[in-house]
Parts: C-alpha cells; sequence; structure tokens
C-alpha cells in the first residue's frame, strides 16, 4: 500500500472516530435533559443486555431466585447491580450516577444534590457530622425526628430547643421567628439550626423568616424536608426550602414522591456547606454498596416530576378539596386547617395532607374502620388520622375515599363497653364528647439532662419496668412512631409526667414506644452513673 493511500485510510479511520465520539458526546448532552433519566436509562440497557453476571450481587439478575420471584421481580433482580466499570455505552455506574443528581440538583433548585438510599436518616446524620461537633451548639425544634438526637449523639454537639407549640387538640405546631430568635441569644456557641418543614401534619413554619434569623445571627440552617419532596412541583405548595434560602436540606423520595422506600436526595443550596465535604461526612455514613435499584428510582421519579409534575399534583390537590369538603360538611368531623394552626406558628399547610378527628371516637378506631373499607391511612394515633394524598390517586378512590369519610360513624362498631383503645359510639348516634378514651393528652414537659447525649447511648444500660423508671436517666429514644417525636432523649432524667403520658397514650392506642419490650424502657445502669 503506497504512502498515499495509507495516509487516506488514516484520516477516514480518524474521520469515522471523531463522528463516534460526537454521536457519543451527542448522546452524553440528550441524556444530561430533565426529560431523560440518565442512570435508569443506562441501568435498563445493560438489564436488556441478558450478560452472564459473575459479580455481585449473588442472585445474578434475579436468576438466583425460586419461580415465583423470578416471575413477580423480574425487572427488580435484572436492575439490581453493583458498581461497574463500563454499565452502559462505556461509562462506569459513577458516571451516570453523577448525571441523574446533576438533573436532581437542577429540578429541585440546589447547587448539589446526593442520592440517598438510607433515607433522610442518613441525610441528617451526614450533615451533622459534617457541620458540628463536640462543644458545638444545635438549635432544633423539640418535634425534630429522632433522627436528629441520634445526629447529635454521633457528632457530639449539644442540643438546644427551640419550643415548639401545641393546639389544644395535640397538634404540634411550627417554630416561631421569635422563638428561634430568644433561643440564639441564649446559646454560647451556636453552630447550625434544624428546621422542620413541613410536620409530620402537613404545616410549615414560615421558612424563609426562619432562614433569615438564623444568618443575620451567621448561624447556617439545615431544613429537614422529608414529607416535603414534592413542594417545587406545584405552586400550590409551600416555598421548599431551597427558595426559602436554605443552606442544605434532605427530602424523602419516597413518601410523596415514586421512589422506592428507603430514597432520598440531599440537596446542598448555595450558602454554608461545601459539596465535598458533605461528600466526605457522607462516605462516613453509606454504604459502599448503595441500592442502584432505589437511585434509578429517585432518577425516574424526578423525570415524571419535572415533565409532568404541574398536570398530576394539580389534580391531585382538587381531590384533595373534594375531600376536605365532604370532612368539613360532616356534624362530628373536626379537620386539622391552617386557620386555627396559625395561632401555634403555623405559616402553610400541605394541602395533600388531610389530617382529622372524629369527635368521641379514637384515631386509631377510626383507621380500622377505614382499613375494613379498603383503605389505609398513613397514621393514626389517640385523637387523629392523617392521609397521605398521592399524585397517582384516581377519580373513583377519591370518590370512594368521600363515600367512606361520609358514612364513617356508621361503620365504626358499637362499643361493646369492654377495655379497649379509644372511645366510640353506637352507629347513627350522636358521638359522645370524649368520655376519657380518646381524650387530648398533654405532651409532658421536657426533662431535664443531667448526662450528654453521646454518654447515655454509649453507657452500659437496663431494661425496666415503666413504672419503678421515674428518676432514672433515659439510654434511648422514647418515641411513638409515627410520628417519632422524642418524649425523652438519652441523658434526660425520666419524670412522673413522662410515664403517665407513655402509659395513658399506650392506654388509648394500643401501641407502645420501642425499643424496650412492652411496659418497660431503657435507663442507664445504676453502676454508670455512680461512676462518673
Amino acid at each position: 500500500m503506497g504512502c498515499f493511500e495509507l495516509g487516506y485510510l488514516m484520516r477516514s479511520k480518524a474521520a469515522i472516530n471523531l463522528v463516534k465520539v460526537e454521536t457519543k458526546m451527542s448522546k452524553f448532552n440528550e441524556a444530561r435533559s430533565q426529560t431523560h433519566a440518565p442512570l435508569a436509562e443506562a441501568i435498563a440497557q445493560y438489564a436488556a443486555a441478558n450478560t452472564i453476571r459473575l459479580h455481585t450481587p449473588g442472585h445474578a439478575g434475579g436468576q438466583g431466585w425460586n419461580a415465583s420471584w423470578q416471575r413477580d421481580f423480574a425487572t427488580a433482580g435484572a436492575w439490581d447491580i453493583t458498581e461497574l466499570t463500563g454499565l452502559a455505552d462505556g461509562h462506569s455506574t459513577e458516571y451516570w450516577v453523577s448525571a441523574a443528581q446533576e438533573l436532581a440538583a437542577e429540578a429541585f433548585g440546589a447547587k448539589a444534590t446526593f442520592f440517598l438510599t438510607g433515607g433522610s436518616s442518613l441525610g441528617i446524620q451526614t450533615v451533622l457530622t459534617a457541620c458540628a461537633g463536640p462543644g458545638d451548639e444545635v438549635l432544633l425544634p423539640r418535634n425534630a425526628h429522632q433522627s436528629v438526637i441520634h445526629g447529635l449523639a454521633l457528632c457530639g454537639a449539644t442540643p438546644r430547643f427551640i419550643p415548639v407549640p401545641s393546639s389544644p387538640d395535640g397538634i404540634p405546631g411550627t417554630i416561631t421567628p421569635e422563638a428561634l430568635e430568644a433561643v440564639l441569644r441564649a446559646t454560647v456557641r451556636p453552630r447550625l439550626v434544624v428546621l422542620l418543614s413541613p410536620s409530620y401534619q402537613g404545616f410549615c413554619p414560615d421558612l424563609a423568616a426562619l432562614v433569615a434569623v438564623a444568618h443575620r445571627a451567621g448561624v447556617p440552617v439545615f431544613v429537614d424536608e422529608a414529607h416535603g419532596a414534592h413542594f417545587p412541583f406545584h405552586a400550590a405548595f409551600p416555598p421548599s426550602a431551597g427558595r426559602c434560602g436554605a443552606d442544605a436540606w434532605v427530602q424523602s423520595a419516597h413518601k410523596t414522591l415514586g421512589a422506592f422506600t428507603g430514597a432520598a436526595l440531599l440537596h446542598i443550596g448555595n450558602g454554608a456547606f461545601a459539596p465535598d465535604a458533605i461528600r466526605r461526612s457522607l462516605q462516613i455514613h453509606a454504604t459502599t454498596s448503595p441500592s442502584y435499584l432505589l437511585m434509578a428510582s429517585i432518577d425516574e421519579a424526578r423525570r415524571i416530576m419535572s415533565l409532568k409534575g404541574q398536570e398530576l399534583w394539580g389534580q391531585a390537590i382538587h381531590y384533595c378539596e373534594q375531600i376536605r369538603q365532604a370532612a368539613a360538611g360532616l356534624e362530628y368531623m373536626q379537620l386539622a386547617e391552617l386557620a386555627t394552626m396559625r395561632d401555634y406558628g403555623a405559616a402553610a399547610q400541605d394541602p395533600t395532607r388531610i389530617v382529622f378527628r372524629v369527635q368521641g371516637l379514637s384515631g386509631v378506631k377510626v383507621a380500622a374502620a377505614l382499613r375494613r373499607n379498603n383503605i389505609t391511612a398513613e397514621y393514626a394515633d389517640n385523637r387523629h388520622v392523617c392521609l397521605i394524598i398521592p399524585y397517582s390517586l384516581t377519580e373513583a378512590a377519591a370518590q370512594n375515599i368521600v363515600e367512606v369519610i361520609t358514612k364513617l360513624v356508621e361503620v365504626v362498631p358499637v362499643d361493646s363497653g369492654e377495655s379497649s383503645p379509644g372511645g366510640e359510639s353506637s352507629p347513627g348516634q350522636s358521638p359522645p364528647a370524649a368520655q376519657g378514651r380518646g381524650a387530648a393528652i398533654s405532651f409532658p414537659p421536657l426533662a431535664p439532662m443531667v448526662m450528654t447525649l453521646r454518654q447515655a447511648l454509649t453507657a452500659p444500660f437496663e431494661e425496666v419496668k415503666l413504672a419503678v423508671a421515674v428518676g432514672r436517666i433515659a439510654a434511648a429514644i422514647v418515641a411513638f412512631y409515627p410520628p417519632g417525636i422524642p418524649l425523652v432523649i438519652p441523658g434526660e432524667k425520666i419524670s412522673p409526667e413522662i410515664v403517665e403520658y407513655i402509659q395513658e397514650m399506650s392506654r388509648q392506642t394500643g401501641s407502645y414506644p420501642g425499643p424496650a419490650s412492652e411496659g418497660r424502657i431503657w435507663v442507664v445502669a445504676e453502676s454508670a452513673v455512680k461512676s462518673r
């Protein structure tokens, strides 16, 4: 072959390779748009190849399962992969995760976003460990999730609780800017403000005002927005933490979006937190074998919201209004509404969170009646029932909910007079006012902290009967779950009011707060107290 022919061939190959590279780059750039779910699409491409899998996980794409699992979970098995250097189009799983996270950051209004497969709890512990340490003080509402308390124990910081008012009906309100300012003034070494928005019952504080208060004091803000992942996708929702100027916020993608349970998002804003510092902390807490199936579900959930969120949530909100109107028209039913909760700090309400009670009936009894009619509520306590309306709710399902709620008093069984959780009334009769059972119980006063969180959680402990626990030091969080609001935290001295609250709430709901066995509680061993 002559020099001319050889040179021509080489130039031709180079041109072909350049075209291939440009085609690939075009494909990659196209994948980095809100119309795509790059991680989910890459995994789908790998699954479709029917590769002989000689890597983890051991079920090898579902082939190691029994016949019924192979039939029912075929796609889940094929999509359950590990870290691969060549997942799709010559790129690794890490590349596709990064592409998906960039799209999520764009959709949720963040500077950087991390996918989590350990729930919002993982994000909370990550941020606390990255931002606070021994000697630091972290300000937080008392109705913060128990994962915040555990995160403080891990990093060694000291909690400073901001008062949270409650309605006479027992629904927690939200903290106010004035309350935050007062606690900030009394705090010697404030390192971080942790806020909760929305609450489990769907109420939000004046988040922008709270962020402004903290920032004026030079303190960054981290928001537990676990129940508000849907907020960016419809104007009727309260403003998301990102819009309100939070430095970081965490959202559970599985609670209100379409991701699998345990899937969450940790967002970093344009404030005090460096993404690399968060990434380093995440390496400490996160597993080295994350579920790509969960992360792909976050990717797809983001795509659905970006493309159809406004339409889907608009329809869901319409159905919520129908359900609320039906409930509001019933004489013995009372909705938890923003108009009332404004007196207890709330500035906004999630319209897809419906919390109600039926006069004279415990929430547990009402939830049981709903369940008998093939409707499962999010949670019920001694007074209230909470419904979370999904974006996928159909018109037929909404009508069914309206019909069942309208007939609710009739479907609750006649009170037999036996001792059981919650009060009830006979069908067709006027429900009596609270008859002891199902009555509101006041949340006990905060107990004094006599040992640090970390000391109490790492000290030897023992399990004692609740009745003899007064005066002992709690060795674990005690909380009815849901909603997981701590009654007592490790290091606090157990008061008579706390014991009475646990006993009465357990009697009314038929549930007992762990982690100890029923009727008992974990306390710091006497030997550990004496040796301090």
